[in-house]
């Protein structure tokens, strides 16, 4: 019974320290060939953690301020015969491009009038 406590407990343990860190984005760089200083090096320019690779290539493991992991939509207007999906689309990526991610599709919601509205997903 002590025994199922004592894992119980440090399971809890583990749990407290690692539930923090799920959102977070893992970056990898190259810092060159890998020497004594690998293991500093890292440390000093982004706080994470210097690795000797297989190929003594030394690279630094840290956390990174990446796109945020959270998706959002948001509509941007109305589709019609003239913008329809393809054009949507366009738009989204045109309004949230890059590490956002955006991208879109006409929405028609059947027996609402004027519904079809663009919408568009992207990293927020």
């Amino acid at each position: 019974m002590i025994k199922f406590f004592s894992l119980l407990y440090i399971f809890a343990i583990l749990l407290l320290f690692t539930s923090g860190k799920v959102n977070s984005a893992v970056c990898e760089e190259q810092l060159g060939k890998c020497d004594e200083n690998c293991d500093f090096k890292c440390q000093t320019s982004k706080n994470g953690k210097g690795i000797c690779d297989e190929n003594g290539i030394c690279k630094c493991v840290y956390e990174c301020k990446g796109p945020g992991t959270k998706s959002c939509n948001v509509g941007i207007g109305p589709c019609s015969e003239h913008c329809s999906d393809d054009c949507c689309e366009q738009n989204c990526e045109f309004k949230y491009p890059g590490v956002q991610d955006g991208h879109g599709f006409c929405l028609d919601i059947a027996g609402i009038p004027a519904s079809n509205q663009c919408l568009c997903y992207f990293y927020c």
